[in-house]
């Protein structure tokens, strides 16, 4: 096997595996939106967001659930982005400009990625100087939340290498 063919292989599976972790990522996190709009509990209490946000949460708030139905909509949506960029639909998408196709993905990469690593400075400093008695959930957002958002960011990023170099060869 040529050196080029090795490379071309080699793309091609941080290509898949991109495609395959965008859609884990956000197909759990949909799931896990529809699990709470429908009564579930589990990880509700863990959120990182304010108490007060998280209470309505807990109390099921209509506003609340209302804003779970509206996530899974983002996330279906999400879902046929992800699956138009891994695999383009027709010629019209052939001919739009690349970067039409990849500036969502490309944001989506830098703003979870971005969420996932200023969140663990953040945590860190809550843990370290016990702030506001807010520790648990610092905690949590550092061992579950920030480093599902930071593969999720980074399969999102994946996503748009593999597309440009798969349309750039």
């Amino acid at each position: 096997m040529s050196t080029s063919s090795r490379r071309a292989a080699t793309r091609e599976r941080w290509r898949l595996i991109g495609i395959r972790a965008t859609v884990a990522c956000t197909g759990l996190y949909g799931a896990m939106k529809v699990y709470w709009a429908l009564g579930g509990s589990l990880l509700l209490a863990q959120t990182p967001v304010p108490a007060e946000a998280r209470q309505k949460l807990i109390d099921q708030d209509p506003e609340a659930i209302t804003s779970h139905w509206q996530f899974v909509a983002a996330v279906a949506l999400a879902l046929v982005y992800a699956s138009a960029v891994a695999r383009p639909w027709g010629e019209w998408m052939r001919r739009m400009p690349r970067w039409i196709l990849l500036l969502p993905a490309v944001l989506t990469f830098l703003m979870m990625t971005a969420r996932a690593v200023l969140l663990v400075i953040g945590d860190v400093g809550v843990i370290w100087f016990d702030w506001q008695g807010t520790v648990y959930l610092a905690w949590w957002d550092l061992l579950l939340w920030s480093p599902y958002f930071l593969v999720w960011g980074l399969s999102w990023g994946l996503l748009a290498w593999g597309h440009r170099r798969a349309a750039t060869g």
